[in-house]
Parts: C-alpha cells; structure tokens; sequence
C-alpha cells in the first residue's frame, strides 16, 4: 500500500498526480475510484482503446492543453500498469491508495471509492458478479476508524483481502472469456471450424 504504482517496465504511478487529474471529474470520487473503475474494466476484458473512457474520468474541456495532455498520458499509464499486472498475476499489483503516511480515516475512505469504482465498473461492463465484500467495505463507515494498532491491522487484511479478490476475478473472467472464445469453434468430431 503506498501512493505510487511501480513494475520493472513502466513509470512510477503517482497517487496524488491522479487524484489531480480526475479531481475535477463530476462523475468519479478521486484516483482510488478511477483505478478501481479502470480494473473492473480490465477484469471485464474491456479495452480501453481511445478517449471516451477517459471523457468519464476527467473533466475534459475542448482546448487541448498541457494539463489535459499530461492527465490523459497519467491514465493510460495507470490503465498499462494495472492491465500489465492483471495480466501477468503479478503479486506486486496493488490498489492505487494514499501512501501509509496518510491518516488511517483517509486510507479507509479511499479503499472504500476504489471498491466502489470497482463495482460501477464491473456493473457498466455488463458483469454480474457476487461482489459482497466489495459492496460492504464500499459503505464502510471510515469516519469511525481510529488509527490504533487493531484498526491498522483489520485495514490491511481488507487491503490484500480485495487484492487478491482482484486477482482471482481477473483469472475468473479471463477463463470464462477465453471459454466464451473458443465456444462453437470444433465441432463434435474435434476437427476446428473456422
């Protein structure tokens, strides 16, 4: 859990650089729930090819400036990572969360818009998933949590918890896409129809 995203092949994943670039979004809750919303749709084997994904995440305006332009190559940074990852199970993914220095309360608050986004993602993927440990830790109530010892530990077990739920949706997904695939093309004598 840190406030950047890093793997051997891309850049370093700034939390708060993403949060600036989706701050404005009316649609979204910050960068926890546009990387939850990004991985739901990775999961889903959604690409995320040109920019309408990204209409979703940032407030676009027309003009193409240096900002937009910096934002929009943030979140197909973000997007690569997390699809790298994913796609290679690799166990050093990790949810785009405050850094550990970060009030506990702001912590839970993001783990919270990432499930979230994960959930509003998975839903406008068109996926039908039992996702309760989502949901309940969506609607957790992160202004009750004190930053002791206890609550410290019960919010990094729900941390790993979720991502290695993700992991294991993504594996998931990934067999039911390559079976959906694959589905109708041998016939019943095994001789490939194509």
């Amino acid at each position: 859990m840190s406030s950047n995203m890093q793997s051997v092949d891309m850049p370093s994943i700034n939390f708060d650089a993403i949060s600036i670039a989706v701050g404005q979004s009316p649609l979204f809750n910050g960068a926890s729930y546009a990387h939850g919303w990004i991985c739901a749709m990775i999961c889903a084997g959604r690409k995320l090819n040109g920019s309408s994904w990204m209409a979703l995440l940032l407030d676009l305006n027309s003009r193409q400036d240096d900002t937009e332009i910096r934002n929009r190559q943030l979140l197909l940074d973000l997007y690569h990572q997390s699809s790298q990852q994913l796609h290679h199970l690799s166990f050093d993914f990790e949810m785009l969360l405050p850094a550990d220095e970060t009030t506990l309360g702001t912590r839970a608050e993001a783990l919270t818009n990432w499930c979230e986004g994960f959930l509003e993602g998975l839903h406008l993927a068109g996926v039908k998933l039992e996702a309760d440990d989502f949901a309940e830790i969506a609607k957790l109530d992160h202004s009750k949590i004190e930053a002791c010892e206890t609550d410290e530990a019960a919010f990094a077990h729900l941390v790993e918890h979720i991502r290695m739920s993700v992991l294991l949706i993504y594996i998931i997904m990934t067999a039911k896409q390559n079976r959906n695939k694959f589905a109708g093309t041998v016939t019943e004598g095994g001789n490939w129809v194509h």
